[in-house]
């Protein structure tokens, strides 16, 4: 657990106290994690303190990365997502696949708070997540094929190189 929330801190968010639910996600999750080349990624939700919730300014979600942008992650880094409970509700409602991915979790901090919202799970699914879930596997599939873009940090110059057929 505190493997997790060391980078949280070290990210500086202000609302450590605040998260319900810390995971990790991305290849690890899918189980798909290459050991010694993939980042950690690290999701979780928090409740938005009063006066954000309330007032003109907002934190719906934080975004943060050792990497920072200037390069590509390596295997030390660590990427954190985190997301405000309204802002989850409303992607997860919508049939979101990432959003939907947190009610699936056992999760390394789970709040009472956020076993409530786990429990109830069924409010947020719909046969219309699996038009978004087709979509998103869609999508993954035309960028490794090279139909579609690879993404802003989806580019792996030194695989491409070792394992593309020359003509």
């Amino acid at each position: 657990m505190a493997d997790l929330l060391q980078p949280i801190a070290e990210s500086e968010f202000p609302y450590m106290d605040r998260l319900i639910h810390v995971f990790v996600g991305g290849s690890e999750l899918d189980g798909a994690k290459l050991q010694g080349t993939d980042e950690l990624d690290i999701y979780g939700v928090y409740i938005e303190p009063p006066d954000l919730a309330l007032g003109l300014e907002s934190l719906s979600h934080y975004v943060w990365s050792t990497a920072g942008n200037e390069r590509r992650n390596g295997p030390t880094d660590a990427d954190v997502t985190l997301y405000s409970l309204r802002k989850w509700a409303g992607l997860a409602c919508k049939g979101n696949p990432t959003a939907l991915h947190f009610l699936f979790t056992q999760g390394n901090m789970r709040t009472p708070i956020w076993a409530m919202v786990a429990r109830r799970r069924d409010l947020f699914l719909s046969r219309l997540c699996a038009q978004h879930f087709m979509g998103f596997a869609n999508d993954q599939l035309a960028r490794m094929t090279g139909k579609k873009g690879r993404g802003k940090k989806g580019q792996r110059p030194e695989l491409e190189e070792k394992y593309t057929a020359t003509t």
